[in-house]
């Protein structure tokens, strides 16, 4: 079962949070840079990481992330969601969880889920209700990414890797920072 924490799962959560603790800073946010949530959901989590763009003087740009959270989807129902109101979620609880930051600043919104991206013709009774949330921060636009380059939050959704793949796919997550 998905949903089911186990010990397996215990010891590669744990794996992650050394490496982490290790490899990726927590920065401090500098309100005079360009910030972005990045988001993801799996089948059984959601995922978000803030992000603040530095530019470097060769023109590149450094990501720092400021803010990372995960939360898994805890009840029948949510297990049940559609994928749309499943990433809507992730970028709900991106935002609420970030609120002390979010409401004062413009940021941008990375999805690597389409949907979130454009504007829904009839979207339903879930998604109306959390855009409502949407509408009272000062979200600057909405960046679609292909899955790839979404790794991050990607990764917090789906910890039940095992062994090569995890390290993998934390190797990737670091060398995004």
């Amino acid at each position: 079962d998905k949903s089911t924490w186990t010990v397996d799962y215990e010891k590669h959560f744990e794996v992650f949070k050394e490496k982490l603790s290790e490899a990726l800073d927590i920065i401090y946010p500098d309100f005079s840079l360009e910030w972005c949530l990045m988001t993801d959901a799996s089948d059984f989590a959601c995922g978000w990481v803030l992000i603040q763009m530095r530019p470097k003087d060769d023109g590149k740009v450094i990501a720092e992330p400021i803010s990372v959270g995960s939360e898994k989807f805890s009840s029948p129902a949510q297990l049940k969601w559609p994928i749309n109101e499943r990433e809507a979620y992730a970028l709900l609880r991106g935002i609420q969880t970030n609120h002390h930051l979010l409401c004062m600043k413009p940021f941008l919104v990375a999805t690597d889920h389409f949907n979130l991206t454009q504007q829904e013709k009839d979207p339903n009774k879930k998604i109306a209700t959390y855009s409502l949330t949407f509408q009272r921060y000062p979200i600057k636009g909405q960046l679609p990414l292909k899955g790839e380059f979404n790794t991050a939050p990607d990764f917090l959704t789906r910890m039940n890797r095992e062994g090569d793949a995890q390290e993998a796919a934390l190797t990737s997550i670091y060398s995004r920072f």
